[in-house]
């Protein structure tokens, strides 16, 4: 007589089921598009990192490559923690338009740009490492996480090699390297701290219409 059938099913060995590791996640994070819409993309994103790079440019005071809040370092944070890291050579293209610009050799504005890239590139790596950060920054966690991530830690790096890159070629002086460093480093944690919360939030949030109606009008008036 033949083994039941409940016998034979049950001592069938399971069938393998595939679950993404947080790892897969973490290098991943990005959803695949179509080439055009890539493209597309990419250019706004080279577009509002120029438009508020040349903006916060008319409000530099200490140096015309340094002032107090530099929005694009928050654009380029939300925009690579949203759209993947493979928008970082649009980072890198935005602020080498914008850099070109300046009285600076033009070489400075290769070794600036990279610079700008780099911390943005790097704070979102780190934020996705960790695994815990959610862009809803509705705990505490959270928004230490970024504050000492992509606030303090990551923008020393587009300070560094910023105020060394003026410094070496002549536009600055050596000796104002800690003051400037300083601004440098404040006007791009500012920059971090205030704007790619601001888009982060508002992109992971369902609006309505009288809401959109109220931050447009809140934003036109600021």
């Amino acid at each position: 007589m033949g083994q039941p059938l409940s016998t034979s099913v049950a001592s069938a060995p399971p069938h393998p089921v595939h679950r993404p590791s947080p790892d897969d996640e973490v290098s991943r994070g990005e959803t695949p598009v179509t080439f055009g819409r890539a493209v597309t993309l990419n250019i706004a994103v080279v577009a509002a990192y120029v438009v508020a790079a040349t903006i916060g440019f008319r409000l530099a005071f200490v140096a015309e490559q340094i002032t107090t809040v530099w929005a694009p370092t928050g654009i380029a944070i939300a925009a690579l923690y949203v759209g993947g890291l493979r928008f970082a050579p649009a980072i890198w293209v935005g602020a080498l338009i914008v850099n070109l610009g300046s009285d600076a050799p033009p070489w400075t504005a290769f070794i600036i740009a990279t610079g700008n890239a780099l911390e943005a590139v790097t704070a979102v790596w780190w934020l996705r490492k960790s695994r815990r950060f959610e862009p809803t920054f509705q705990r505490i966690g959270d928004v230490l996480a970024f504050v000492l991530v992509a606030a303090v830690a990551c923008t020393a790096i587009s300070a560094t090699l910023g105020v060394a890159a003026l410094a070496l070629a002549g536009v600055q002086s050596w000796s104002r390297f800690p003051v400037l460093w300083l601004d440098w480093w404040l006007g791009d944690a500012l920059g971090a701290v205030v704007v790619a919360p601001a888009i982060l939030i508002a992109l992971n949030r369902t609006w309505s219409k009288t809401e959109v109606i109220q931050a447009s009008a809140w934003m036109a008036g600021s």
